[in-house]
């Protein structure tokens, strides 16, 4: 993310072992700044231990763009996790805002909104650092 130090927000532990569980998350990004900014979003799954599942890679986004990553977890040969958190990183400290929407897939295949699974960037928790796995 360059030579500037990343300011990290996440959604805390996120429970996902009951009916209805997540199975394609939503990743959305929305640069609400006056500058171009680079993101980043990681999913990391935390059964016992905290494993990388997926990763955006670097987005570059100009002032006033959004954007967004679906992560459909069986579709990348994920297991579809227990228990997750998802990671934003951004290159500034304000102005970068984030959203996670979950979803399950009915028997119809169709993509059914899952509300538990839902954080907004007012709800994600800024950090100083992250823990690293390995």
């Amino acid at each position: 993310m360059g030579t500037v130090s990343p300011f990290f927000f996440t959604t805390g532990p996120i429970e996902n072992a009951y009916f209805n569980s997540t199975e394609v998350l939503a990743l959305k990004f929305l640069n609400d700044s006056n500058s171009p900014i680079s993101v980043r979003a990681q999913v990391y799954g935390l059964n016992g231990g905290k494993d990388l599942l997926f990763d955006t890679g670097v987005i570059n986004l100009d002032s006033c763009e959004s954007t967004f990553n679906f992560v459909n977890f069986e579709a990348e040969g994920i297991p579809v996790p227990a228990q997750f958190e998802v990671v934003f990183i951004s290159s500034i400290k304000s102005g970068a805002l984030f959203s996670v929407w979950g979803y399950h897939i009915d028997e119809n295949d169709n993509l059914i909104s899952n509300p538990e699974h839902r954080v907004l960037h007012s709800e994600l928790t800024k950090l100083r650092n992250i823990c690293e796995p390995g």
